[in-house]
C-alpha cells in the first residue's frame, strides 16, 4: 500500500475516532505527499459514515 493511501485511511480513521489532532496531522502529511483537496474531502466523508 502506498503512503498516500495510508494517509487517506488515517484521515478517515481520525474523523471516525473524533481525534482532531490526528486529523490535522494526517491532512498535513497527505498534503505533503501531494494528495488533493477532493481526495481529502472524500476520506473525511468516509470517516463520517
Amino acid at each position: 500500500m502506498d503512503e498516500k493511501t495510508k494517509e487517506l485511511i488515517a484521515i478517515g480513521a481520525a474523523v471516525a475516532g473524533h481525534c482532531q489532532p490526528c486529523l490535522h496531522y494526517h491532512v498535513a502529511q497527505a498534503r505533503g505527499l501531494g494528495v488533493g483537496g477532493e481526495e481529502i474531502r472524500e476520506a473525511i466523508e468516509v470517516g463520517q459514515r
